[in-house]
């Protein structure tokens, strides 16, 4: 599936936002909420079935309370020598894209607060760390400082992507690196098919025997 643009993106984020708060996101909110869009999920694109059409923006679970659709599939959780466990979760369903980014703009704003309160600062390593203090994602790496790292770099790394291809400031995403790939791959074994989210040192087949991998140890 290809990955939808940058630009299609950010027209769903301010739709968010205009329908949660009645007016357009501060340019560090959009960047933020974007940012955790394209480094969970490409944007949705990068779902393998039965994740794929499933319009899940931020790899939202879907727990007790949700009503709507839901597919199975696999996340991990990490371990103290640096190791993640997969498991099998059930994650919601969005019949449209705009439905499912402003479930990601809702929970990371008025669900969530503090992380609302980092976003609007444009500091995306305190994004992180509260993101992983509300127990949006796990993670992975050995400590608790390690996976909001990783996190930020992965965040940081999207961050400047978005901010590149809609010729925005970056604000605070100085990291230089290229890491949102490893994020997908390590916390959910996702695969995307794209040439710009390809790690030099992996090739499609290790992409999807990992996948493979993951999905098997979660049966």
């Amino acid at each position: 599936m290809t990955a939808p643009t940058h630009q299609q993106a950010r027209g769903w984020v301010i739709l968010a936002s205009e329908h949660l708060f009645g007016r357009h996101p501060e340019i560090r909110e959009a960047q933020g909420i974007q940012g955790v869009m394209w480094l969970e999920t490409a944007y949705a694109s990068g779902w393998r079935p039965p994740g794929n059409g499933s319009n899940n923006m931020g790899a939202m679970q879907a727990g007790a309370s949700w009503t709507g659709d839901r597919f199975s599939y696999v996340d991990t959780h990490p371990n103290a020598d640096g190791s993640s466990t997969p498991y099998r979760v059930d994650f919601r369903k969005y019949t449209t894209p705009e439905l499912g980014t402003e479930d990601v703009a809702r929970l990371l704003t008025l669900g969530m607060p503090h992380v609302y309160e980092a976003l609007r600062t444009g500091d995306f390593h305190l994004v992180s760390q509260r993101m992983h203090e509300a127990r949006y994602y796990e993670g992975f790496g050995a400590t608790v400082e390690e996976r909001i790292d990783n996190h930020y770099k992965a965040l940081s790394s999207a961050v400047n992507r978005i901010a590149g291809a809609l010729g925005e400031d970056r604000g605070s995403a100085d990291y230089a690196g290229d890491d949102d790939l490893g994020w997908f791959e390590k916390v959910r074994g996702l695969w995307i098919p794209l040439p710009d989210w390809r790690d030099d040192t992996m090739n499609d087949r290790d992409a999807v025997e990992l996948t493979n991998d993951l999905e098997d140890a979660s049966k």
